[in-house]
């Protein structure tokens, strides 16, 4: 899979950070091995670590440089389905909860950085969901009212609110303002060298595992090197490539892509008004812009 190409921004803006040594023995009793070192194995480190267990840490790149170099930076409580979806298939009381951890993760993660002493900023910023047609317009009207009526406050806006404040041609979006901006890689290398120095991580990159294997209440991980990890615990935190340790192929991933550009300058105008694109956090391209 394409996960970037051209100069990630978070390189261009921070320099390479702290990188780590490639496995050159094989290892046993391993508490646990978590298997990529972005935002997601750092923060599943974090929590792992904080909680007494010992961990290693295997990437095939350097360490963090996966597709969090090409990670947006946006931190947004929105699931994959909406709660509506959600509804029609699990208890509305167990939704509202799932909602409401990932609300409250976006705000704990602020914790995380102050617990381990990392300088990476969240701020603040509203995200928006856009409605690419009429039907989309209809769903995103019934997902506003029902996270409203569960307690998340979540604000509809009509196209003419949508040109005014934003200067995007659309059907309507909703907008909520639990979401925030951060430097993803400058957070995860961070996170990661800070539970190296207090000596409960251990981190190996250029290290790729071909094959997991169960015996005996153990994993047996094996790099295309031939060495091989003996863990009792593994925690696959691959990103988009976590589909190669599944038992049988369920997706066709191609390209993930984000862009990052100058500020537009206030000649380059919609409907008369600035393109204030950089307003928001998250952007839902219509289906002809896609």
């Amino acid at each position: 899979m394409d996960l970037k190409s051209g100069n990630p921004w978070w390189v261009l803006k921070n320099g390479l950070q702290q990188d780590y040594p490639k496995l050159s023995h094989s290892l046993t009793n391993q508490d646990v091995v978590i298997i990529g070192s972005g935002i997601s194995g750092a923060l599943t480190a974090h929590a792992l670590c904080t909680a007494g267990f010992k961990c290693t840490i295997v990437d095939r790149r350097i360490a963090s440089s996966g597709s969090t170099w090409a990670n947006t930076g946006h931190i947004n409580y929105e699931l994959d389905s909406s709660m509506n979806s959600l509804l029609k298939r699990y208890p509305e009381e167990f939704c509202i909860d799932v909602f409401k951890a990932c609300k409250d993760a976006v705000y704990s993660l602020q914790q995380v950085l102050a617990d381990t002493g990392v300088d990476c900023a969240i701020n603040p910023c509203p995200s928006l969901y856009i409605a690419a047609d009429k039907k989309g317009l209809r769903d995103i009207e019934e997902e506003c009212i029902t996270r409203n009526n569960a307690g998340f406050a979540l604000e509809l806006l009509n196209d003419s609110q949508l040109l005014l404040e934003y200067g995007i041609v659309a059907k309507g979006a909703t907008r909520h303002y639990d979401s925030a901006q951060i430097d993803p890689y400058k957070a995860a290398t961070g996170i990661l060298d800070y539970h190296v120095k207090a000596g409960n991580l251990t981190i190996y990159t250029r290290t790729h595992i071909e094959k997991l294997e169960h015996e005996n209440g153990k994993v047996i991980l094996t790099t295309d090197d031939g060495l091989t990890i003996n863990a009792k615990h593994v925690v696959c935190a691959a990103g988009y490539e976590a589909g190669m340790f599944l038992p049988k192929k369920v997706m066709q991933l191609t390209s993930s892509f984000a862009f990052v550009s100058e500020p537009l300058d206030d000649k380059l105008r919609l409907g008369g008004r600035p393109v204030g694109l950089g307003h928001c956090a998250a952007l839902f391209l219509p289906k002809q812009y896609r």
